[in-house]
């Protein structure tokens, strides 16, 4: 079995987020570690059971607009020694399948570069323009995901099917054949994970 495998997602009061916050993002910078907002966030962590005690080794916390369309997490951090073992994956799955059924319609945040192609491989992308920043001396950049809402918002990768069927006309009926039924067929999902929630 695969530490992934292993580990469990566990709601955390904020508080708990702050020593590994701290030790992966900001060593020595507690005051970075930690965030104003912090109370009226949603906090989660992988928690990794052992002989002697369960060791948490990955953290995140999600932030909800007003209106719940959107959220944002930050503070994502999974303890260096488990790094590249699909820990961070495995929370970040787990987030976006939150805020799925929490009707959220986009997710996004402000990435350090160096870390963007993490988000990428898991179909996150930079906002329009992809410009970068800096914040506290760290370069970031904003990436998001659109959330599936309805029919079509996460069709993407259909796009180039579309174009094709739409820019050569002996292949249209075949794209639709494809096309279609997947619209369909994800339009039902989406309704029934609404319909469960």
């Amino acid at each position: 079995m695969s530490l992934a495998d292993r580990a469990e997602v566990v709601e955390l009061h904020f508080e708990e987020t702050y020593p590994l916050r701290e030790r992966v993002l900001w060593p020595g910078r507690p005051d970075l570690a930690a965030l104003s907002c912090d109370a009226q966030g949603k906090h989660f962590g992988l928690r990794l059971p052992s002989e002697t005690r369960d060791e948490l080794v990955s953290v995140v916390s999600v932030f909800a607009s007003d209106d719940g369309r959107e959220a944002q997490f930050r503070k994502f951090a999974t303890a260096s020694e488990y790094q590249g073992q699909g820990l961070g994956s495995k929370l970040l799955l787990h987030i976006i399948e939150e805020a799925k059924h929490r009707g959220v319609q986009r997710l996004w945040c402000d990435a350090r570069t160096a870390q963007a192609h993490f988000y990428e491989k898991r179909g996150m992308r930079a906002v329009e323009g992809g410009a970068t920043f800096l914040k506290s001396g760290v370069e970031y950049i904003r990436m998001e995901m659109l959330l599936c809402v309805g029919t079509a918002l996460f069709l993407d990768g259909w796009a180039g099917l579309i174009f094709r069927a739409m820019s050569e006309p002996q292949c249209s009926v075949q794209c639709l054949v494809l096309f279609i039924p997947v619209c369909l067929q994800y339009h039902i999902m989406s309704q029934a994970a609404y319909a469960y929630y």
